[in-house]
């Protein structure tokens, strides 16, 4: 098999440089593969992702500017199991607590969350109004879910 890519061609390389000749891509549970691995080293999908988009920049597959390497706060993409709907997905931000994108389109916009697309469903307005708002610096309250205006710097 050969890749056709050259991102795809470097990109195991890139790995192997990065994470020495022993690494697993760890789908979900990460701690049950380091017993079963002891002498591997276990990447997270983020993990690899983030490298990926640097293998990409360094090797020129992309032509991406340097604030790439950061996780969105948010997506916007069309309802696969909603006609005419959009779903809103927020990205976590490690504490455990929603990000201030999830708490304006779930509490403060009144988004229905689906588990089975993994985000906030709203309609085509709502998605156009949270945009707005969060480019703004809006916020929702954590426990009344009513929205506030931005304050200062943030």
């Amino acid at each position: 098999m050969t890749l056709q890519h050259p991102i795809a061609r470097n990109m195991s390389e890139w790995m192997r440089v990065k994470f020495g000749p022993k690494w697993i891509l760890a789908r979900r549970q990460s701690k049950h593969l380091a017993r079963y691995y002891p002498d591997s080293v276990i990447v997270t999908p983020k993990q690899y992702a983030a490298e990926a988009i640097a293998c990409a920049a360094v090797h020129g597959a992309y032509d991406l500017p340097p604030d790439s390497l950061e996780t969105p706060a948010y997506v916007i993409r069309p309802a696969r199991y909603a006609k005419g709907k959009f779903v809103v997905h927020t990205s976590p931000d490690g504490t455990g607590w929603k990000t201030r994108a999830a708490r304006l389109i779930g509490d403060g916009l009144n988004g229905r969350y689906s588990g089975r697309s993994h985000g906030y469903i709203v309609s085509k307005a709502t998605a156009d109004e949270f945009e707005s708002l969060y480019a703004a610096g809006w916020d929702a309250n954590a426990v009344t879910g009513a929205l506030e205006a931005p304050q200062g710097d943030r």
